[in-house]
């Protein structure tokens, strides 16, 4: 799902607590300039593999 609305709005606290209510996991990146293909990758991996949601700000 992408949300793209304003800063400062609880577009990620909407989803955290969307995934508490049903019981998830949801795990919040914050993206800078460090981030690369690979290290967006082991993220991706590990969500998959805990069934849980990600969040990438």
């Amino acid at each position: 799902m992408f949300l793209g609305y304003a800063p400062g709005t609880g577009k990620t606290e909407s989803i955290k607590d969307l995934a508490e209510a049903i019981g998830l996991l949801c795990v919040v990146t914050n993206c800078g300039e460090g981030m690369n293909y690979q290290s967006i990758g082991k993220n991706l991996n590990g969500l998959c593999q805990t069934c849980a949601w990600g969040c990438f700000n």
